[in-house]
């Protein structure tokens, strides 16, 4: 293990600020979640370095580990197993995500969520698009704005349509930033939606002082 001055017993590791802020605000609107410190680890190359550095620190007692799926699930999830297993030896985890986000006991305890839902595709995104509120009315218009874009003049890929209709949407915020100002207030995400309650649950559980030792 490796001595580092002053961190914390408990970190959640995530890929960029957009995540960062979007935890914050969850935290902040549900109220009763442990303490925990967050990581930004500028994108998936930043938090695969940092796995088994974080896993390493003297006395870190939990480590959460949020990741995008992107278009490669399988993959992803393996390389965060590999990165695991490389720094806590012997640990076991499943063949693929658990469907309400992983834990694994040990020292320090390790949970792994992977966005959006653990089972599909996809990224942060797709996990705010899930979020909005149904009677949006901006989100119907946001999403035909982006599905009428002839397909020779679409910039984006494929597999990037839903993330392009959310930006889309937050461009009509009052401080139109990207999701940046989708995990504000302002936005009114439902932060009760299904995966929603399936991410807290994963954080309380992961976090909670019960059977950490």
């Amino acid at each position: 293990m490796s001595q580092r001055n002053n961190e914390p017993q408990s970190i959640l590791l995530v890929e960029d600020l957009s995540d960062k802020r979007l935890i914050s605000h969850l935290r902040e609107m549900h109220g009763n979640l442990p303490d925990f410190h967050i990581r930004r680890c500028r994108g998936w190359g930043g938090l695969k370095r940092e796995i088994r550095l974080q896993i390493d620190v003297d006395d870190r007692l939990m480590i959460g580990i949020i990741a995008d799926a992107d278009d490669e699930l399988s993959t992803r999830w393996s390389d965060i197993c590999q990165e695991v297993q490389r720094a806590q030896k012997g640990t076991a985890l499943p063949a693929q995500p658990e469907f309400g986000g992983t834990i694994v006991g040990g020292k320090p305890r390790i949970g792994i969520w992977i966005m959006p839902d653990n089972r599909s595709q996809g990224e942060l995104e797709d996990f705010v698009a899930a979020m909005v509120p149904e009677d949006d009315p901006i989100w119907p218009l946001a999403m035909n704005y982006i599905d009428t874009i002839p397909p020779e003049h679409r910039r984006f890929l494929d597999h990037k349509v839903q993330k392009a209709r959310v930006y889309a949407w937050t461009a009509t915020l009052k401080s139109p930033g990207g999701l940046l100002s989708a995990a504000t207030s302002e936005a009114n995400l439902n932060v009760d939606s299904e995966n929603c309650l399936m991410l807290i649950s994963w954080l309380r559980q992961l976090f909670s002082d019960e059977d950490k030792g």
